[in-house]
This record gives structure tokens, C-alpha cells and sequence, in this order.
């Protein structure tokens, strides 16, 4: 009944034009700043009635129709487009069928027919990056607890009965290539089937995500059999969590990088700096022309709609030792009022593998408890396009929370190191004049 309830309340929104303009023009503003790509055609409200929606014409062909080589590319930038609805701004556009997602002339990405519309709460937003991270790690306990605050399971019910089937439809799963491979039709499929023999449901707002979702991934299917929309969900992830200072998700990091053996997971938090650069490129991706607009993208800005183009800042490195200015205060002066990277090998000799390593390139060699971690030479210029933005990442003012949570981290792990040792690697680093342990607590200045 429910599920009825909320189709037919849906259904009802879908009559009133005037919702639906001001539903679009809602969407474009949220998505003009990081996703300035996606083009939302503007809506005239002086010529919009209840029964009458006036927008501007949109040139383009339906994606799903595109023999264009860029269409997994759009694709791409979809999935993006719709967990920032879903995770992020919680204002999910709902039908987003094969007739409703376009490629514009000049390779862009656009969005039609806002009559359908669902709200997504916090509660929920929050429920499924928590759940994803549990899925990564097989955690089947927790995730049973992220079905009841989804809604899937009614609160207080017995979930030991549930236990094993739902570790059964996941790790059938997450055979052959983990969470990141996992079919999300097939597993949607699964778990309907079990709402026959449990007291196990599907909510209402999920009846329209799984819609959406499907949809794309069965426009991406067409052109790459391999798609998986987990994997392509990762980047966006690894970014919220990276990114997103809030309680839940800060918590949510922690448990990525330490999983259920609180053990610090040096490789998952690489893997996750690697995944934040895929998201940098995805989102950055068939941008067509942002400085000359196609028709439909809100050229009539008096109106207040469209998606508001502008220039997507994209970064470079170039020169041989460059200088990467930190939008932060400093304890301590740098010349320049930058960091140089300094050349030269540089041995590290570490009691074990820290958190600190998730600092380093990721060529770094990272020793055992009694071995040695041998850092290449340190140059910008010639660190790998991921290291490089990683670099980038951790300077930028984005990524203040991360380094909040990596100097906790280190604080955490640095009793290992003797301070003769933390000595040496200032030595070794160049910084042998400044105060080393100024960072840590108790320690001499």
C-alpha cells in the first residue's frame, strides 16, 4: 500500500507543470557548480500554467540511440549527476528513461521532464554510504542494521533469521570481483525475492531509485558489458568521504580505512586517493562547449533557470620543482610561502607501516614491521598524474578534513618512532632547522 502511495502521489506532482518548472529549475542549481556539464533546458514561468509548461528547445539525440564514441563517457557523468542527487542534495530526478537523457551536439549531457521527483532524507543518504562501506568489507552484521535504518526491515524485528540469507545474496554477489563488480539489477532481483519469506521489504523511495538506476545501467550495458554500477559509484564515494566533515560520514571514513579488524588499511586509503582522482576526471569529462552555450542550457538567465554555465578549474603541473602554496596556516614560514618538494633518494626507516605512508607517492615501498620503506626521489614533476593530484587534494582547501583525520592518524601511530628517528627523517627531508615534533603531543620543541 505504501508503494502505491507513494507511485500515485508522484503520479498526482506530474499534472502540475508549475512544479515541474520549478522542479527543473531547483535541479540546475544544484548541479551548476560541479557538474556545470549537465544541461537542463530553462523554463519560462511567465508562460507556464498548471497545464502548460513553456521551456526553451534542446538540440540533441537520446543517448540511448547515440552511436557517438563518447556515450559510456555521458554515461559516466550520469552516475555522477544521480549519487549527488541521491547522496548528496537528496532532490532525485526519477524518471530519468532513455527519451529523458540526451547528448547535445557538442557532447554534453542533458536532463528532461522534472515531473517526477522524490525527496531523499538524510537519515537514508547517510544509511547508504554506510552501507557500502560495510559491503566492502563483508561486514554482514552491519549491513543488516543499514537495512533497518534503509527501511528494508521494520525496526525491533529479529534480524538472526535474516542473517544468513542476506550473507548468502551478498556473497553471491561479490563473486568474482567484490563490491565494486556487483550487477545491481541482479542484486536488487535477490533481494525482492526474499520479501516473500521475510519480514523484509522494499520502501517506497527505493521503488524509484532502483528505476533511475537501472535505466542507466542498462543504457551503459549496450556499449560496455563490463559496466558495474558499484564500480563507477566508487570515485564519488571515496570523495564524499574524503571531503564531507560531517559526524556520520567522518565515522564511515574511519571504518573504510580500518575495517571490522581496526587495523589500519594503508592500501584502502591509496586506493581511495586513486579513486578521488577518477571521480576529478569523470566529473571534469565531456564538458563540450561551457563558454558558448547550446541552445537550452538557461540562456534566458533572467528567468533564473538552466544550469548555469562556468568554468570547470582544472589543475596543472608544470616546471621541473614546483611550489604548492597551502591555503592554511602554517606553524612554522616556508620561503616562497609554499612547500617544495625536495629531489634525492631518501631512506625511511620506519618501526612499521604508519598511516604516514599514505602521504607518499604511491611507488613508495612500504616495509614490514622490521623492514625498511624506501621513498623514491620526491619531485612533483615526476610523480604519476594520481600522486601528483593527490598531492593537489591534500594542500587544497577540499581536503581540510582529510587532513584533519591523517594528522590524527599519525599522532595516533608516531610512538612507534623513536625521536632520534623522527631526527633522521627531518634530516632527510630538509627540515632538520625546523621543530619536528612541534606537531606532537608532550614532545620537546
Amino acid at each position: 500500500v505504501a508503494l502505491l502511495d507513494e507511485w500515485a502521489a508522484r503520479f498526482f506532482e506530474e499534472l502540475d507543470y508549475v512544479k515541474e518548472g520549478q522542479n527543473a529549475t531547483k535541479f540546475a542549481q544544484q548541479m551548476k557548480k560541479d557538474l556545470p556539464q549537465v544541461v537542463v533546458p530553462g523554463t519560462f514561468p511567465d508562460y507556464t500554467s498548471r497545464r502548460v509548461l513553456t521551456s526553451e528547445w534542446l538540440d540533441g539525440e537520446k543517448l540511448s540511440e547515440s552511436q557517438a564514441t563518447d556515450v559510456g563517457t555521458l554515461v559516466n557523468v550520469g552516475v555522477i549527476c544521480y549519487l549527488k542527487q541521491l547522496l548528496e542534495t537528496g532532490f532525485f530526478h526519477a524518471d530519468p528513461h532513455p527519451g529523458n537523457l540526451i547528448r547535445t551536439p557538442d557532447g554534453r549531457l542533458a536532463i528532461l521532464d522534472f515531473g517526477l521527483m522524490t525527496q531523499v532524507d538524510d537519515e537514508i543518504k547517510f544509511g547508504m554510504i554506510e552501507a557500502v562501506s560495510h559491503l566492502i568489507h563483508r561486514d554482514y552484521e552491519a549491513i543488516v542494521q543499514d537495512f533497518v535504518t534503509l527501511q528494508f526491515i521494520p525496526p525491533n524485528t529479529d534480524l538472526k533469521p535474516i542473517l544468513p540469507v542476506l550473507a548468502r545474496v551478498f556473497d553471491s554477489a561479490l563473486e568474482g570481483g567484490g563490491a565494486k563488480n556487483i550487477n545491481f539489477q541482479e542484486l536488487a532481483a535477490d533481494l525482492a525475492q526474499i520479501t516473500f519469506d521475510y519480514p523484509f521489504r522494499i520502501p517506497p523511495y527505493f521503488a524509484l531509485i532502483i528505476r533511475a538506476i537501472s535505466t542507466l545501467e542498462g543504457i551503459a550495458l549496450v556499449g560496455n558489458r563490463d559496466f558495474a554500477i558499484v564500480d563507477e559509484a566508487y570515485p564519488y564515494i571515496s570523495r564524499r568521504l574524503l571531503t564531507d566533515d560531517t559526524p556520520r560520514l567522518r565515522e564511515s571514513l574511519r571504518y573504510m580505512v580500518y575495517g571490522k579488524t581496526n587495523v589500519f588499511d594503508t592500501d584502502r586509503l591509496i586506493d581511495m586517493l586513486e579513486a578521488l582522482e577518477d571521480y576529478q576526471v569523470a566529473s571534469s569529462s565531456a564538458m563540450g562547449d561551457t563558454h558558448t552555450a547550446p541552445r537550452g542550457t538557461g540562456s534566458s538567465s533572467s528567468n533564473g533557470n538552466g544550469n548555469g554555465n562556468g568554468s570547470h578549474a582544472t589543475h596543472s603541473l608544470n616546471g621541473t620543482q614546483p611550489v604548492i602554496p597551502f591555503p592554511f596556516a602554517l606553524p612554522f614560514p616556508f620561503p616562497g610561502g609554499g612547500l617544495p618538494f625536495p629531489g634525492g633518494a631518501m631512506g625511511l626507516s620506519l618501526v612499521q607501516a604508519s598511516p604516514f605512508n599514505a602521504l607518499l607517492p604511491t611507488s613508495l615501498t612500504i616495509g614490514s614491521s622490521q623492514q625498511t620503506a624506501i621513498m623514491p626521489p620526491v619531485r612533483v614533476s615526476g610523480a604519476s598524474t594520481q600522486s601528483r593530484d593527490a598531492l593537489l587534494f591534500l594542500v587544497s582547501p577540499e581536503g581540510t578534513w582529510f587532513r584533519s583525520f591523517v594528522m590524527e592518524e599519525l599522532v595516533k601511530s608516531v610512538d612507534a618512532l623513536s625521536r632520534d628517528q623522527l631526527h633522521s627523517v627531518a634530516r632527510q627531508l630538509g627540515v632538520a632547522n625546523i621543530p619536528v615534533p612541534f606537531l606532537l603531543p608532550g614532545a620537546s620543541r
